[in-house]
């Protein structure tokens, strides 16, 4: 009995570890880093943009950027 109890207590092991591994590598392939887009209408170096979704309507989106003062 103590045989059997050994046997499935390595099978889990084993079976664990392996979910546990193809889980760690499905989560690093999904971390791509997106391109970044210039959307700026300028054309030299803003020091912040930033862009907001209002989570209540996702057809409200705002952006913001602070331009050097000749340019602005």
């Amino acid at each position: 009995m103590r045989t059997l109890a050994l046997g499935w207590a390595l099978a889990l092991a084993v079976l664990g570890s392996s979910v546990g591994a193809a889980a760690a590598g499905s989560t690093s392939r999904a971390g791509a880093t997106p391109t970044n887009v210039d959307i700026s209408q300028r054309p030299q170096n803003e020091s912040e943009e930033a862009i907001a979704v209002n989570p209540t309507n996702p057809k409200n989106i705002v952006m913001v950027s602070n331009v050097d003062f000749p340019l602005a």
